[in-house]
């Protein structure tokens, strides 16, 4: 993210970043007493500003930006061109620097740019404006786009044995996925630093929002047998639309943000395998590369480490 002055932004950034800011005492925030606002920018000039809206049962809770665009959705806008977001808290004096969104924002906030055909500008500030940050989702969320011209493939020759063991029981997950509604398979295969492996895949539901990714069902697994010094993870796919088969599998937004998640945990920078079912398009990322400027405990003032197994 580039970092500018208040001075740099033009009378439509600067009139969506006040938005937002406006938005964060409108957040329902009484479990964290984190207020997140969120504005969106449409082509004709059009804002909309929404906040967080938590929830005791912590999954159900709704980030900013995503309520910011459901807003604009429901007024049926959505040529989004641009997204603000600004954040304070009730546990701590100051937000010192803008962070990004979060995984399951950035993934959403995709979306829309594919609806939009634009590369959504996302604006990030602290409530006085003294630090404004400025980047693309597509820079936010790298790798969404199934091309790969500028990325280093990798051939399964290159590959190391427990990176080869790992792609291969991401592949053999994917036998085991429950979709009935996609027919996309997601195989995903965690690996700890004493050398074991925990696989799943993705279970789909009927309410599309409580589907769960293979990523997350494989950290799941592992979490639930007290591992959570995960070092790498790997990920595969297949369709039941063969012609799909040779495309490299990537975490979502949402999955980047487990992974982001146990990677504060486990104190390590977990590498990311992807492949095709065949091993032909192999690209290897750490989570940081894949979700840059990573929304995570630091930004609530929290160690999980200490609450570590």
């Amino acid at each position: 993210m580039k970092t500018i002055s208040s001075e740099e932004l033009n009378s439509d950034k600067h009139s969506l970043i006040e938005a937002a800011i406006a938005a964060t005492d409108t957040a329902y925030v009484p479990y964290s007493g984190y207020h997140v606002g969120s504005a969106v920018l449409t082509r004709s000039g059009s804002v909309f500003a929404a906040s967080n809206v938590e929830n005791v049962a912590y999954g159900p809770t709704i980030c900013g930006e995503r309520m910011a665009i459901g807003k604009a959705n429901a007024s049926g806008a959505r040529d989004i061109v641009a997204i603000a977001i600004s954040s304070r808290s009730d546990k701590f004096e100051k937000t010192e620097i803008a962070c990004g969104p979060c995984g399951s924002c950035r993934q959403v906030i995709y979306e829309m740019a594919q609806v939009s055909g634009c590369d959504i500008e996302v604006i990030g500030s602290t409530i006085d404006k003294s630090h404004i940050a400025v980047s693309t989702i597509e820079q936010l969320l790298p790798l969404r786009k199934k091309t790969y011209a500028s990325v280093d493939l990798m051939s399964s020759e290159e590959l190391n044995s427990d990176q080869h063991s790992l792609i291969e029981a991401a592949i053999a997950a994917t036998d085991t996925a429950y979709n009935p509604y996609s027919g996309y398979h997601v195989g995903a295969a965690v690996l700890t630093r004493s050398g074991s492996v925990f696989a799943a895949s993705n279970v789909e539901n009927a309410a599309y929002g409580s589907t769960i990714c293979a990523e997350q069902m494989a950290i799941g697994k592992a979490n639930a047998s007290g591992a959570r010094d995960i070092v790498a993870i790997a990920i595969s796919s297949r369709s039941d639309d063969h012609e799909k088969n040779e495309i490299t599998a990537d975490p979502c937004g949402t999955c980047r943000q487990a992974i982001y998640e146990m990677a504060q945990v486990s104190g390590c920078n977990i590498e990311v395998i992807m492949s095709d079912r065949n091993k032909h398009n192999i690209v290897i990322k750490s989570i940081e590369q894949l979700l840059p400027y990573a929304f995570g405990p630091s930004q609530l003032h929290i160690d999980v480490v200490k609450g570590n197994l």
